[in-house]
């Protein structure tokens, strides 16, 4: 959602998404808690994992930011839920930080959780609960598998820097997802993205940082700007009545 967790990072995003007439869910991640980001995503957006129901499908969000592991609190509470969505014909869960990184070898830690155990009781757990799908994030590519018997989907692709160049993951993207009574599918819808080559990925990566500064700090910026002209103006005043009055 977020570069980090102050409010101005916040206030930006807010602005982004202002415009929107879809209902937005939203994954707390690494970024959000960073700078002591977690009261101002809480005082935002509210819980940090939370579930819910639409239907014939079972929704479970996690917090998963720490990149390590789900307290045992929020454990013992995905186990009541994953119970709970036995009722239910589809379970999606979400989590910001994937189980394993599918660009490493088994058994060894990437952009994924730092504690290989507790992954892999989550994901033991992922699969007795017979998980629909897995949605998670944090690698700015896309990538879909099977981890043991759970499919999953790494979404990563929604405008920050793209981590590779391997035209088959790393691009921008969003995915639309259709239940229905004839199943789920699953469609990835790709952007424009910049160039495989170091000047394109470079240049567009710079103006998207100074794009943010500017929009999270237009005010100052404008405040800025007018004290310098005021400044230039004021000497150039008082330059030009001392040159008058010079040649008086």
């Amino acid at each position: 959602l977020v570069f980090d967790g102050q409010k101005d990072r916040y206030r930006l995003f807010l602005k982004q998404i202002k415009n929107s007439t879809n209902p937005l869910l939203t994954v707390i991640g690494n970024h959000e808690i960073m700078d002591n980001g977690r009261g101002n995503y809480y005082d935002i957006f509210g819980r940090f994992y939370y579930a819910f129901s639409a239907g014939e499908s079972y929704f479970i969000i996690l917090d998963d930011a720490n990149e390590k592991n789900l307290d045992p609190w929020q454990f013992a509470w995905l186990k009541k839920n994953l119970q709970i969505g036995q009722n239910y014909k589809h379970r999606f869960v979400f989590m910001h930080v994937p189980l394993y990184d599918p660009r490493t070898a088994e058994g060894r830690t990437g952009h994924s959780l730092k504690n290989l155990r507790f992954a892999k009781r989550l994901n033991d757990l992922f699969d007795r609960s017979r998980v629909t799908m897995l949605f998670t994030s944090h690698i700015h590519a896309y990538f879909r598998g099977i981890w043991g018997k759970t499919p999953y989907i790494i979404t990563g692709g929604a405008g920050a820097e793209l981590a590779g160049d391997n035209p088959n993951h790393y691009f921008y993207h969003y995915l639309t997802v259709q239940v229905s009574d004839h199943g789920v599918s699953y469609k990835v819808i790709k952007l424009n993205s910049p160039d495989f080559n170091m000047f394109d990925r470079i240049s567009h990566d710079v103006w998207m940082y100074i794009y943010a500064f500017f929009a999270i700090h237009i005010y100052g910026v404008v405040l800025f700007l007018s004290l310098i002209y005021l400044t230039a103006y004021f000497l150039f005043i008082k330059l030009f009545a001392s040159k008058k009055s010079g040649a008086s």
